[in-house]
């Protein structure tokens, strides 16, 4: 396991508040929790492609036991450790040198740029960490996701195996 890169810690103001960006550790379990049980039904669908009443325990700890390698998340919290206003995540494919992304962001904070805010780094991150590509599945109904992954270079593909599935696809060299 990498060290924990606290390069990537900064603060950032958006829509009139102080968010502190960093990337998660295994003693957030229980913020991931909360934050994923106070997302509305829509963005939990757009998320794991399906209804999810509660986040299982086993994806919560493997979303937060990242190794800063082959998986990675930045997250935004409300003030210095306040609740989760977002997520950004990668982890390896077994492709060689690709991983998948995801991103997820409170109701309350979306649509103002914290996607971008989170992504962007995580791109970089993935870059010097050796990945070459770097892919992710949005709903094909989910603009937001289309509009993000569009705006930071991704091109966009109907998924072979499932229409209702884009496949965004960008190189990291």
């Amino acid at each position: 396991m990498a060290d924990y890169p606290r390069g990537c810690e900064r603060s950032i103001e958006l829509a009139g508040q102080t968010l502190f960006l960093r990337p998660i550790r295994a003693a957030d379990y229980e913020r991931e929790i909360e934050f994923a049980r106070h997302l509305s039904a829509q963005s939990v669908y757009s998320r794991f492609f399906s209804p999810l009443p509660e986040l299982p325990e086993m994806l919560a700890h493997s979303f937060v036991e990242v190794d800063y390698r082959e998986t990675m998340a930045l997250i935004a919290l409300e003030g210095d450790e306040g609740l989760m206003a977002g997520v950004a995540r990668y982890g390896a494919t077994g492709v060689p040198r690709e991983c998948e992304f995801a991103v997820t962001i409170a109701d309350r904070w979306q649509r103002k740029g914290l996607g971008r805010i989170l992504l962007s780094p995580l791109i970089d991150y993935a870059r010097t960490a050796g990945f070459a590509r770097m892919v992710g599945m949005i709903q094909s109904d989910n603009a937001g996701m289309r509009a993000l992954a569009t705006g930071l270079g991704f091109s966009l593909h109907i998924s072979a195996d499932d229409g209702s599935v884009i496949v965004a696809s960008r190189a990291l060299s």
